[in-house]
């Protein structure tokens, strides 16, 4: 039996094990919202593994679905469309091109292979799709993690193909959520930890 998920990244769920989906509508529609459970959820920093997290809604979504194919390939200057809520505008849409098919980053962060794009996104585009076009169809071809550097002008690292079909088979479950703990001097301690 087919059952709608939502494949999104793992810091943007981090510490959740519910989270709230949220359908903007156009001017004059209602905003819809679902609730959704994390069932599966990637390492974000590391080697090992990819930043990613898979979401069951609780309620079905009446939302069209994207196409999965582990065999496309991508060359490099290839056209691209970018999906996210870029610094809080909802639903923005860029079509761009592939910087790097695979490019290895190796940082405080994180020491492994992404898909570059090149693209003017900045904070609130985590977790949006990458879709290429095959054929009639726009299949989805990566995920976006994060910048390659602070800076907006610099490509955008996506988590692969090949990385989402091995998250996908695993299904490494979801990490223990922690109580927020409060801190002596002040500080928030529901901040999260801002990444470039």
């Amino acid at each position: 039996k087919a059952e709608q998920l939502v494949l999104t990244e793992a810091h943007v769920v981090a510490g959740h094990s519910e989270v709230r989906l949220v359908k903007k509508g156009d001017e004059g529609e209602v905003e819809t919202t679902w609730i959704a459970d994390v069932i599966a959820e990637g390492e974000v920093e590391g080697s090992e593994g990819a930043d990613l997290a898979l979401l069951r809604p609780r309620a079905k979504l009446n939302l069209p679905s994207a196409k999965l194919d582990f065999t496309v390939k991508l060359e490099r200057g290839e056209d691209v469309w970018v999906v996210g809520s870029h610094s809080g505008l909802h639903g923005s849409l860029e079509k761009t091109v592939v910087n790097r098919p695979t490019y290895r980053i190796t940082d405080d962060f994180t020491d492994r292979d992404y898909l570059l794009v090149n693209g003017n996104l900045w904070y609130g585009n985590s977790g949006g799709p990458v879709f290429a076009k095959r054929g009639e169809d726009y299949v989805l071809v990566g995920i976006v993690v994060r910048l390659a550097a602070l800076n907006p002008r610099t490509p955008i690292c996506c988590e692969k193909l090949n990385s989402i079909e091995k998250f996908l088979k695993e299904m490494p479950k979801p990490k223990p959520k922690e109580e927020p703990k409060e801190e002596k001097d002040g500080g928030d301690p529901t901040a999260a930890r801002r990444r470039p």
